[in-house]
């Protein structure tokens, strides 16, 4: 009896044994599945301890995220909602009208074979306007008619005669009309009060300095804009001719600059007219 109850003790404790071991294996392999981490046991206010695969979790920087840029803008733009802000629209600017290319022909200003057959007392007879008749004295040809002062004058100074007579029609009307005009108070023929003498000679012959001025100076270059008597300043286009330029100038001393656009047009200022005429 007392074998068989050793015997039963024996082989209780070596049961005992082996379930211990299994029990020790069982918790190592929870251990190595769990890593390292340690359960936080503490109660709140201790200061929490990181060991193991969580302190090097703690100490690594977090890597940055990368997002694809697009290649393009998208075609759909949103439509912005309406605003009751009211819309100020900028103030219009209205370009300056262009200058012609050419308002009269280099030929028509200057003494050329156009004026070469061009008999200026029979068109102003033939006209029937004040200047039919009109007469000046003179110091060197004493009394003098009208259209032998111009043919003197645009032969002297190498001007065309028949732009004379247009320039004479268009600021006073004197040559296709202009019968009530007075003989003995004919002092503004040109419209220029800025001329030294106040006489029909004297007009013309600063008309004659002031085209002279335009076409030469814009033919050597000097003369590269105008004025106007407030002060204005206007460029010149580099595609102009001389003869464009000497009128140019000629009614830039004359008028403001609104009547100076009106003066070069070509339907309706001096170039309609010279066409009219000649």
């Amino acid at each position: 009896m007392k074998v068989e109850s050793r015997n039963w003790v024996v082989g209780s404790s070596r049961r005992l044994a082996v379930f211990i071991g299994l029990l020790v294996l069982f918790l190592s392999g929870c251990a190595s599945s769990a890593g390292a981490r340690v359960v936080n046991t503490q109660v709140a206010g201790d200061k929490l301890q990181v060991t193991g695969d969580e302190s090097q979790a703690a100490n690594t920087q977090p890597q940055a995220t990368r997002t694809a840029t697009p290649t393009s803008q998208p075609s759909y733009t949103p439509t912005p909602e309406p605003s009751n802000t009211p819309t100020l629209s900028p103030t219009p600017t209205i370009p300056a009208p262009p200058v012609p290319d050419q308002i009269i022909p280099d030929s028509e200003v200057v003494f050329s074979a156009s004026a070469a057959d061009f008999d200026t007392a029979a068109y102003l007879e033939q006209a029937g306007g004040f200047l039919g008749s009109y007469r000046q004295y003179l110091m060197i040809t004493a009394w003098t008619d009208a259209p032998a002062v111009i043919d003197m004058v645009a032969i002297e100074n190498s001007i065309n005669p028949r732009l004379l007579v247009a320039l004479l029609e268009y600021q006073c009307g004197c040559v296709l009309g202009g019968n009530d005009l007075d003989p003995d108070n004919f002092t503004l023929a040109m419209g220029a009060k800025q001329a030294q003498r106040q006489d029909f000679y004297g007009q013309l012959i600063w008309a004659i300095h002031e085209l002279s001025e335009g076409y030469y100076g814009w033919k050597d270059g000097t003369l590269t804009e105008i004025s106007f008597p407030d002060g204005t300043i206007r460029a010149l286009e580099n595609d102009l001719n001389p003869g464009s330029v000497a009128l140019m100038r000629l009614f830039s001393q004359l008028y403001d600059p609104a009547t100076f656009e009106q003066a070069i047009n070509p339907e309706s200022g001096f170039p309609a007219l010279y066409a009219e005429m000649f």
